[in-house]
């Protein structure tokens, strides 16, 4: 897709004056807001050319003596010396420098100047101290250089700026399998604030004899290049233990919540992988989970939200888990879901939930008001179905997966920007997209289930 080919709220326009397009793209680069990049450029009006004559005691003084009559920031293009410098001297006799310096320039030609005055030979006093023998000076004089100066004004450019709409696979890795860089089942991806990678993954280890056995619940961390760093969790339904590890977050303080949907709760890790806490139980009431899945988001306060597929409503909770309120139920009416499933908020807290079952995007207050929605069943662009991960960057772009579109990019305020496709080799067409997570330099990493990848785009 080009760049220029949409238009957005989000873009902005700026003008330019620059002696070429590339010093003028440096500019506009310099101009840049986080996640922003130049979205088209165009040449206005292109600077005009022209000749100019200037002088000096040397040929480089008579060029920027032209230059000085050129528009502001012109260049020179080329330069033609019409007359060369020509020095001589001249003696001159006086009663003072100021007289031998009027005396100097009395005689001078046409293009000539006084460049320098020295004396040689002091004043004497006459006979008796009466009367008095003048100074004698050296004036060094020059005939000024004429130069022709061709030069170039500064041209205008426009460029806009706006978020990115491009974005093309740089790398790729895991693939189904029993390493440890492997994945059977990943279900969720977020990133540190360091950039390193953490997937959600659950499965069955293999024995010796290549039958698969006993379950597995686990965190795997990478690298952002894909270099597997370590792995953590363990199957079960005890204090700290996961059944089917889901969405997952991390915290500024490298602490990862990790949503455990079979089990019913969320648990915390510290960065050293050690379980902190964990919250949540089995249940209908306030601040328990059906079992289904969840997923999770960290908004700028603290807060956590969690998305309950089953039970068809998001909950607000404290870091320490105590449950603060809670909004949703079943429906297509604004302010229900059917199946919700990725949650994200924004920096000014705003909530945005994939509401699967109906197709759209819901967006609501820190308390759950609602706001707006958008979406609808489609492959337009724009258009949704079964929507699944979201993701916010730094710009406040929301970044959303969805069954058959890859990922699609939206202002908060459901403004269409850009979509992409998955890396489809031949021998795998099919494509199943489960969550998304972006990077402080605007990477985009995507979860892909059907051929258990991550995929990076930028």
């Amino acid at each position: 897709m080009d760049e220029t080919a949409l238009t957005s709220t989000l873009d902005r326009t700026i003008t330019l004056t620059a002696l070429s397009m590339d010093e003028a793209r440096e500019q506009a680069r310099a101009m840049l807001a986080p996640m922003q990049v130049i979205v088209a450029e165009a040449l206005l009006q292109a600077g005009e050319t022209d000749l100019l004559q200037g002088q000096g005691v040397t040929a480089r003084l008579a060029i920027l003596q032209a230059m000085q009559q050129a528009p502001v920031g012109s260049r020179v293009v080329s330069a033609r010396e019409l007359d060369p410098a020509v020095p001589r001297t001249e003696f001159v006799l006086a009663h003072g420098e100021e007289q031998a310096r009027l005396q100097a320039r009395r005689g001078l030609k046409r293009g000539e100047v006084l460049v320098e005055l020295e004396l040689t030979a002091a004043a004497e006093k006459g006979k008796l101290g009466v009367g008095r023998k003048p100074a004698q000076y050296q004036a060094s004089i020059v005939r000024q250089a004429r130069v022709e100066v061709q030069y170039l004004a500064p041209s205008l450019y426009s460029f806009t700026l706006g978020p990115k709409r491009v974005y093309n696979l740089v790398r790729f890795w895991g693939g189904h399998g029993q390493r440890v860089e492997e994945f059977y089942a990943p279900a969720g991806i977020a990133l540190d604030q360091a950039g390193r990678v953490y997937v959600t993954d659950n499965g069955l280890y293999m024995s010796k004899s290549g039958t698969l056995k006993q379950p597995y619940s686990r965190v795997v961390k990478f690298d952002a290049n894909g270099r597997w760093l370590a792995m953590w969790g363990e199957r079960g339904e005890g204090e700290g233990q996961m059944l089917e590890a889901q969405g997952i977050q991390v915290g500024p303080d490298g602490h990862v919540w990790v949503a455990d949907g079979a089990g019913a709760k969320v648990v915390e890790f510290d960065p050293r992988m050690r379980p902190v806490r964990w919250w949540g139980g089995r249940g209908e009431g306030e601040g328990l989970f059906s079992g289904g899945a969840l997923h999770l988001a960290l908004a700028p306060d603290g807060s956590i939200y969690v998305s309950d597929r089953l039970a068809h409503r998001v909950s607000r909770f404290d870091r320490s888990g105590a449950y603060l309120l809670g909004w949703g139920g079943n429906g297509s009416d604004p302010g229900q879901f059917e199946r919700p499933e990725g949650v994200a908020v924004d920096s000014a807290g705003n909530v945005y939930v994939a509401d699967g079952g109906n197709d759209r995007i819901g967006k609501f207050t820190a308390e759950g008001a609602f706001l707006t929605q958008w979406g609808g069943r489609g492959v337009a662009d724009g258009s949704l179905a079964v929507p699944r991960g979201l993701a916010i960057d730094r710009a406040d772009c929301l970044y959303v997966t969805s069954a058959g579109i890859a990922v699609q990019k939206f202002s908060t305020e459901g403004e269409f920007l850009a979509r992409w496709a998955t890396y489809q080799p031949k021998n795998q067409p099919l494509s199943n997209p489960v969550d998304v997570a972006v990077g402080g330099a605007g990477r985009v990493y995507l979860l892909e289930a059907s051929r258990k990848l991550v995929e990076v785009y930028e």
